[in-house]
């Protein structure tokens, strides 16, 4: 939930701030998101699939 959250702040933030420094630093933290996401997702398909349908 935690880089759920992280995610959402950096998706949705950079349409309230106009300038550029801004979008950087708010795409730095969607980036950070989604670096919290996708090992999280690995692991669950690992965990719930078998060998065939992982691929």
């Amino acid at each position: 939930m935690i880089g759920l959250v992280i995610y959402l702040i950096g998706g949705v933030s950079p349409q309230f701030k106009p300038t550029i420094e801004w979008l950087i630093l708010f795409r730095l933290v969607l980036g950070a998101g989604g670096g919290i996401l996708m090992p999280i997702s690995e692991s669950l398909i690992y965990d719930y699939y078998e060998e065939k349908e992982r691929t």
